[in-house]
């Protein structure tokens, strides 16, 4: 009965150690998870972090094409404005230039007027 006792005892001595064992990996593996948990919570994090910063990057992307676009627009109704003011303008100096040149021939013809005038009564006065 001894030799039974020591062989319980001993198989006790053995489950203890390997309960003893076991709690250790336990406890090892509880901290390694708590690590994983902390490590994938802060990935979690970032990853919701750079989705937000993504999804406001695209609103400002939209808003920047929009605004492109706009100004785009704008810049080719500035270009036809300014087509049409060129040929208004065009247009306004070559009436102008054909009024100013008839009023030369007016004049040309005044002048030319005045300088028979002139010889008819300068005649006149030789005579």
């Amino acid at each position: 009965a001894e030799s039974e006792v020591a062989a319980l005892n001993r198989r006790i001595q053995l489950l203890e150690e390997d309960l003893e064992r076991s709690e250790e990996r336990l406890a090892s593996a509880t901290a390694k998870l708590s690590e994983a948990s902390a490590a994938a919570d802060e990935s979690e994090r970032i990853r919701k972090a750079l989705e937000n910063r993504t999804n406001m990057e695209d609103d400002r992307v939209g808003i920047l094409e929009a605004q492109l676009a706009q100004a785009k627009l704008i810049a080719e109704e500035a270009d036809k404005k300014y087509e049409e003011v060129l040929e208004n303008r065009a247009l306004a100096d070559e009436e102008r230039m054909d009024a100013l040149e008839n009023q030369l021939k007016e004049a040309r013809f005044m002048a030319e007027e005045a300088d028979k005038k002139y010889d008819e009564v300068h005649t006149l006065d030789i005579t």
